[in-house]
C-alpha cells in the first residue's frame, strides 16, 4: 500500500500527474474520499478499493471546463470535438467511432454541444472583471501532500489555481445557479466548506498557509452568469467541524479495521420527516 505522500514526500508539488494523484488507497484522506466517509465508512472503503472512473460524462465535462479556463492553450491543443456518428447500437457506427478514436489516441474528446457550452462558460469567466483577475498567472493543478497533525493519516489535495506570493487559492465550480442563495446551498450540498478546510490544513502543514480562498462559480446555461465568493467565518468553522469529525472517523476505522455502514451497523430508531406529518 503506497500513499501519495510516501511517493512524493510532504510538501507542495507542481508536477504530480493526474493518474498518480487520483489513485485511490484505503486510509488516505482527500476531499472526495471524506465525502464518502461522511456518508458511511462502508461507502468510503468501497470507493477507495475501486478503480478511478475517468469515463463518466460529468467527470469528462469537468476536466474539459477546468482545462479551458485555467489552461486555454492546452485546451485548444488537447481537446477535440466528437463528430456525431449516429446511434452506437449500429455496428457500422461503432466501427467508425473506433477508427476515429484510434487515429486520435493522444487527444481528449467531448461532444460538440458540450464543447460549445464549455466555450461559452470559458468566455463568461474571461469577461468577468473579478473572476478573470483570479485566473491570470499563478500555478495550475497544484498538489499538496501531508500527514494530518492529529491523526497522522496521509492526506492529499489538488488546487485548481494557486498564487504562492499572495497565499491565494482559487477553486472553479460549475453550477446551475450562481446566485448567493443557490450557491450557498451548493456549498452545503457538495461540502465545499469542508474542502476549503481540508485544503487550508494541508497548505499550512506544508508551510504555505492560504490567506485567501476564492470560489469562482460559473453557470452551465445561458447567460452563463459568473460570481466570485469567499466563505463567511461561520461557514468556515462549520467546514472545519465536519472535517475534524470525518478525519476522526476515518482514523478509528483504519485503527480497528472496522468499516460500518449506517448507524454503525446497529438497530436505530427511525423518525419520519416533520413535513410528513402534515397533509
Amino acid at each position: 500500500m503506497s500513499f501519495l505522500v510516501d511517493q512524493y514526500g510532504e510538501g507542495i508539488h507542481l508536477d504530480v500527474p493526474g493518474e498518480d494523484y487520483y489513485r485511490r488507497t484505503v486510509g488516505e484522506a482527500n476531499k472526495g474520499g471524506l465525502d464518502y466517509v461522511s456518508r458511511s465508512l462502508y461507502h468510503y472503503k468501497a470507493w477507495a478499493e475501486s478503480k478511478e472512473d475517468k469515463s463518466t460524462p460529468a467527470l469528462n465535462f469537468g476536466r474539459a471546463l477546468h482545462c479551458s479556463v485555467l489552461e486555454p492553450e492546452l485546451f485548444e491543443n488537447q481537446w477535440i470535438q466528437l463528430p456525431d456518428f449516429g446511434s452506437m447500437q449500429s455496428s457500422t457506427n461503432r466501427a467508425k467511432f473506433t477508427r476515429w478514436r484510434e487515429q486520435r489516441a493522444d487527444k481528449d474528446f467531448i461532444s460538440t454541444p458540450e464543447y460549445d457550452q464549455i466555450s461559452y462558460m470559458q468566455q463568461a469567466v474571461f469577461n468577468h472583471p473579478t473572476a478573470s483577475s483570479y485566473i491570470s498567472g499563478g500555478d495550475n493543478e497544484v498538489t499538496a501532500c501531508w500527514r494530518d497533525e492529529l491523526t497522522g493519516l496521509p492526506c492529499k489535495a489538488r488546487m485548481d489555481k494557486w498564487f504562492r506570493e499572495f497565499g491565494l487559492a482559487v477553486d472553479l465550480k460549475s453550477c446551475l445557479d450562481a446566485s448567493p442563495e443557490a450557491f450557498a446551498k451548493a456549498v452545503h450540498a457538495h461540502r465545499y466548506h469542508v474542502q476549503k478546510g481540508h485544503y487550508c490544513n494541508g497548505w499550512a502543514k506544508c508551510g504555505e498557509p492560504i490567506k485567501h480562498f476564492i470560489f469562482i462559480a460559473v453557470e452551465k446555461a445561458p447567460p452563463y452568469a459568473v460570481a466570485v465568493y469567499v466563505l463567511d467565518i461561520a461557514s468556515e468553522e462549520r467546514g472545519y467541524t465536519l472535517l475534524d469529525r470525518d478525519m476522526r472517523s476515518l482514523f478509528e476505522a483504519v485503527k480497528t479495521n472496522k468499516w460500518p455502514s449506517y448507524n454503525k451497523d446497529e438497530t436505530a430508531e427511525l423518525r419520519i420527516p416533520a413535513y410528513a406529518h402534515y397533509d
